[in-house]
């Protein structure tokens, strides 16, 4: 047996001087975010504490943060100093100054996540390197039962290890919690849609609406009607609202709230998808508009229905160089933009998820389906994660009333794909492992009778999470307005 190798007491001296592993930049950057929009806690609380930050100032700042958001009240400069003041700790939070110094850029949801698992994986090796240095310390001196010591200081130091890699473990008890808060919100449901509805009766009755958190892949062949069903869906889940309870001033109110819809259209301009929109509201041929042909009274219908489209929340972004960074990124500040307008962000559909850009994910060794794969791995952990919590906005006694922020909860996608000619998803398999629920738009199957005309839609259920799977809803699509609807004129 060789002997063990000496430690390089240079090395050994290099670590005794260096500096334990942190990242102010990224500490900082988080209470900014959090001091800019306090909705960013209930998408880092489940990551980071404050015992995580290295510096002892921020982890209190932090805690003063969590603390005024967890009882309802607004973050701001002016609220942590009144927190920390009140319970004598503003001057171990750095005083005012410290305070003072946290920028308030706008932040992006999905940088601050970031931030906060990076900030409490430091922490973790921080905690491991105290252990290890401790149990070297023991190592030097004596020690009576030497096959006893290193059996404990092993499972000591697997421990850290362990808790290195990051777990996804949630105990029996919170689980429940969020099922029965699922349950009550059940409860309330009208006509049988716990979702968000489609506006279609059977799709529904089937898949009871899009779900928040869930990735629903809409797949087709080419002309199936799928950016029209996209389309006509963000219309529909925006012309909707939800009834939510809101305390103010100790009295309970109903508060009527807005449903809003994005579209990130990477085939068609924005133009485009308005002028799906319009026809299809105002039941106008789309074909009319292309050939110069349009009457009188169309414009009139075309002009009305516009009228009323814009006042939906609806957002159209045709960045043709969708990146997933971007794509996370646009989807928060959108977000944001609803949330203070007392507007619930529902849905998010993609229109064509393989025209994405996935050249950044992965390494440089990554092929195009490992490309994807990766994309799509990281729009379900971001499905799973992103919430929307908009401003509570009722009508008090004839005023609009600003009464804090309704209940957090998650947004629907939806991911829409083009089929090869066997009827695989092309170039991203991976989408469909991913997603929770799969929407087939099968081609017609009955001849249509002319340019615009009407013909009977399936759509195939190939996967729903809790339903029938290939159960069969049936709508009709009406070619001249690009619109799928239940009725056949």
């Amino acid at each position: 047996m060789s002997a063990a190798k000496k430690p390089d007491l240079r090395v050994v001296k290099a670590i005794a001087t260096q500096e334990l592993p942190h990242d102010e930049p990224r500490e900082l950057a988080l209470l900014g975010a959090v001091m800019s929009d306090a909705r960013v806690l209930d998408l880092v609380r489940d990551l980071v504490s404050p015992s995580d930050f290295y510096d002892a100032q921020r982890g209190l700042i932090f805690d003063a943060m969590a603390s005024i958001h967890a009882a309802g009240d607004a973050v701001s400069r002016v609220t942590v100093l009144s927190w920390l003041k009140d319970r004598k700790l503003l001057e171990q939070a750095g005083g005012p100054m410290a305070i003072g110094r946290i920028a308030t850029d706008i932040p992006v949801l999905g940088h601050a996540v970031d931030h906060a698992r990076k900030i409490a994986m430091k922490a973790k090796r921080r905690a491991f390197i105290l252990d290890a240095e401790a149990k070297a310390m023991e190592c030097r001196g004596n020690i009576e039962n030497e096959a006893e010591w290193l059996d404990e200081a092993t499972r000591g130091l697997r421990k850290h290890a362990d808790a290195l890699r990051p777990s996804n473990a949630i105990s029996i008890r919170k689980s429940m919690d969020v099922f029965f808060q699922k349950l009550n919100r059940m409860a309330n449901v009208r006509e049988g849609v716990a979702g968000y509805s489609t506006g279609l009766k059977e799709l529904d009755r089937h898949t009871a609406g899009w779900h928040g958190g869930h990735i629903t892949l809409v797949s087709g062949e080419t002309s199936a009607g799928k950016s029209a069903f996209a389309i006509g869906q963000a219309k529909t889940v925006a012309s909707s609202h939800q009834i939510e309870v809101v305390e103010h001033n100790g009295a309970k109110h109903d508060v009527r709230v807005p449903i809003g819809a994005a579209i990130f259209t990477l085939e068609m301009e924005h133009d485009e998808v308005s002028q799906r929109l319009c026809c299809g509201s105002a039941r106008v041929n789309w074909l009319l508009i292309e050939t110069g042909e349009i009457g009188p009274t169309d414009l009139q219908f075309l002009a009305a229905a516009a009228e009323e489209l814009s006042q939906l929340p609806v957002f159209i972004d045709d960045d043709h160089d969708l990146t997933m960074t971007s794509f996370e990124s646009k989807v928060a500040r959108i977000e944001a933009m609803f949330a203070a307008m007392g507007v619930r962000l529902g849905l998010v559909l993609i229109d064509y998820f393989q025209l994405v850009d996935v050249r950044g994910e992965g390494d440089k060794n990554s092929n195009q389906e490992q490309r994807f794969n990766i994309a799509a791995r990281r729009l379900k952990n971001f499905a799973s994660r992103f919430k929307t919590r908009p401003k509570a906005l009722p009508v008090i006694d004839g005023r609009v009333v600003d009464a804090g922020y309704l209940e957090p909860s998650r947004v629907a996608f939806g991911v829409l794909v083009q089929l090869n000619n066997d009827g695989n998803v092309r170039e991203c398999k991976a989408v469909e492992m991913h997603a929770h629920n799969h929407w087939l738009i099968e081609a017609p199957t009955d001849e249509p009778d002319g340019p615009g005309a009407t013909t009977r839609a399936k759509i195939r259920l190939k996967k729903q999470r809790g339903g029938k799977k290939n159960a069969l809803a049936t709508c009709f699509r009406h070619d001249a307005y690009t619109l799928f609807t239940d009725e056949e004129r």
